[in-house]
């Protein structure tokens, strides 16, 4: 558990924040930064996916989102096999948000 942002460098008061590793300024930025290449309809799909939890680990960086088994860089919908260009689909977007969110352990 850190006390410090890993990004920042700043004090963390929060015990959510520390178990992260990242403050909620800086997870927000990073957020921000990851959902840049996406559009804005596969950011919300994504994050509605995220609020309903339909994202589970199954093993260590693999999921399943929906009935996908996805990692941050492949998937296999049809938006990840047949565009295989890292960040493709919605459901790897859906990975990075809750990796960054600290939905991994």
């Amino acid at each position: 558990m850190n006390r410090t942002c890993r990004e920042c460098g700043r004090y963390l008061p929060s015990l959510a924040s520390q178990r992260r590793g990242i403050g909620p300024k800086c997870a927000k930025k990073r957020r921000d930064r990851i959902a840049a290449g996406f559009s804005k309809q596969q950011v919300t799909e994504a994050r509605d996916m995220l609020r309903h939890k339909q994202v589970k680990q199954i093993r260590r960086n693999v999921y399943q989102v929906k009935s996908y088994l996805t990692a941050r860089t492949a998937c296999n919908c049809l938006g990840g096999l047949y565009r295989p260009v890292e960040g493709s689909c919605k459901h790897q977007l859906a990975v990075r948000l809750l990796e960054v969110a600290g939905g991994t352990r």
